[in-house]
């Protein structure tokens, strides 16, 4: 999925332009400086927040049938305990310890698996923040820079401090 991400994000910034007015000879360099990052930006976002979704349905998956195991072997320690009501010398203790300790692995992985589930909805939410902090930063710069610079044609007044 990232390999997908980086070659469109790679067709975009190489491809030619993508309005009509980018095809005018002065104001092509002011497309290509102000529109196309945006427009990188906003796929680099939209296939991060693709491959999160991917990540999280496989570990909810993930936890889904590790809950399913662990209710199985619940089951089986219980019938064991049906039948095994006199302990002394019983042939199926081997197989119920066995049970009981695949029983404690699958509850572990399902702790495990949550962990990750959590962590994973952390860091999307950090990236987001990230990137909503850049884009603010960028319209900043964008904006001052408009405000600064003159229109053609205007006199501009230079400041020197000593």
């Amino acid at each position: 999925m990232r390999r997908l991400g980086l070659v469109v994000i790679a067709a975009v910034a190489v491809g030619g332009p993508t309005d009509a007015h980018a095809d005018c000879f002065g104001c092509g360099d002011h497309y290509e400086t102000a529109v196309r990052p945006a427009e990188i930006a906003y796929l680099e976002n939209r296939l991060v927040r693709l491959d999160h979704m991917g990540r999280v349905r496989r570990i909810r998956a993930e936890i889904e049938y590790s809950e399913a195991v662990v209710e199985s072997l619940r089951r089986r320690l219980r019938d064991y305990s049906r039948v095994n009501v006199f302990v002394v010398g019983n042939a199926l203790d081997l197989s119920e310890e066995r049970v009981e300790l695949a029983l404690r692995r699958e509850e572990i992985l399902v702790r495990e698996l949550r962990e990750q589930l959590v962590l994973e909805q952390r860091a999307y939410y950090a990236h987001k923040r990230a990137h909503a902090a850049a884009a603010q930063q960028s319209i900043a710069a964008g904006t001052q820079a408009a405000a600064v610079r003159p229109a053609a044609g205007e006199p501009t007044i230079v400041i020197i401090n000593h």
